[in-house]
């Protein structure tokens, strides 16, 4: 599973159940969920800096 953060990091998880990517993707905080769920268990691995890290002026965008 890859995973796009807002700084532009894109970081890749290894062997992610389905039911955990499907409940990823359902969950209302993709932050929390990664955090809670996914962070200390499926070894995220970065893989490559995307895009530039918004500005503070710019405005937020999500997973």
């Amino acid at each position: 599973m890859d995973i796009l953060f807002r700084s532009g990091k894109l970081y890749r998880c290894f062997s992610v159940p389905e039911d955990i990517y499907k409940a990823f993707l359902a969950a209302p905080s993709k932050g929390r969920f990664f955090n809670a769920r996914i962070k200390n268990r499926y070894q995220p691995r970065y893989i490559q800096q995307v895009r530039p890290a918004p500005s503070k002026a710019a405005p937020p965008f999500h997973l």
